[in-house]
C-alpha cells in the first residue's frame, strides 16, 4: 500500500482561508440553533430568546446561553420519554446508538445518537487519530474492555471505541476480557 502522505485527515476543511471557516461555522451553528429550537424540549425553553438570524459573527454566539451537565441531568429526570427525557433531539425511532456518561459526578446522562450525530461523532474521532499520528496501515490492539472503556472517554463502551477506530484503520483487536479472566491471568 503506498504511504499516505497527507498533512490531514479533511485537507479541504483543515486549509480553509480562516474567513470561510468562520463563515461556515457561523452557518451551521444557525442551522443547529434553529434545528434545535424545532426538535428538542430542553433547547426550545434554553433557546427561546435566541433567533438564529442574530448570529452573525463570533461575538454573537455569547449570546447563546450555556447548559451544564446538571441541566441535562434534569431535562432526563422524570419523564415519560425516559431513559432521554427533554434532550432528545430525533423521533425516538431514530436513535441508532445510545450511551452514557459513568455517573462518576453524580447520575449518568444518557445520550442518544442518530446516525448522523454519530456519523459526526466518527469523523471528529478521525481528526484526532491522525492528529496523534495514526494512518490506514496502522493497526490497534486493545488489550481488555476496561482499558477501552478509558480509553472513549467516560464509559461509552467497546463498541464506540471499535466502530470510530474501525472507520479510520483496517484492523482493530479488541480481547474482551472480564475481571475474573484478568485474576485468573495474574494468578497464572
Amino acid at each position: 500500500m503506498a504511504k499516505d502522505c497527507r498533512k490531514f485527515w479533511n485537507p479541504f476543511s483543515k486549509t480553509l482561508a480562516r474567513e470561510n471557516i468562520r463563515a461556515i461555522q457561523l452557518k451551521n451553528l444557525r442551522k443547529l440553533v434553529e434545528y434545535s429550537q424545532t426538535n428538542s424540549t430542553l433547547y426550545q425553553d434554553t433557546l427561546k430568546d435566541i433567533n438564529p438570524e442574530d448570529i452573525r459573527t463570533i461575538e454573537d454566539v455569547k449570546q447563546i446561553p450555556l447548559l451544564e451537565k446538571e441541566d441535562l441531568r434534569l431535562a432526563q429526570e422524570d419523564k415519560s420519554n425516559f431513559l432521554f427525557g427533554d434532550v432528545l433531539g430525533v423521533p425516538p425511532e431514530r436513535v441508532a446508538y445510545f450511551r452514557q456518561t459513568s455517573g462518576t459526578t453524580g447520575k449518568p446522562v444518557y445520550v442518544p445518537e442518530s446516525l448522523e450525530s454519530w456519523s459526526w461523532r466518527s469523523e471528529i474521532w478521525c481528526h484526532i487519530l491522525w492528529m496523534a499520528g495514526f494512518r490506514d496501515t496502522d493497526r490497534v490492539f486493545i488489550p481488555f474492555e476496561k482499558l477501552a472503556c478509558e480509553l472513549n472517554d467516560l464509559g461509552q463502551g467497546i463498541p464506540f471505541v471499535e466502530k470510530n477506530v474501525q472507520n479510520f484503520l483496517n484492523t482493530v483487536f479488541i480481547l474482551k476480557f472480564g475481571i475474573s479472566d484478568i485474576a485468573e491471568i495474574d494468578a497464572a
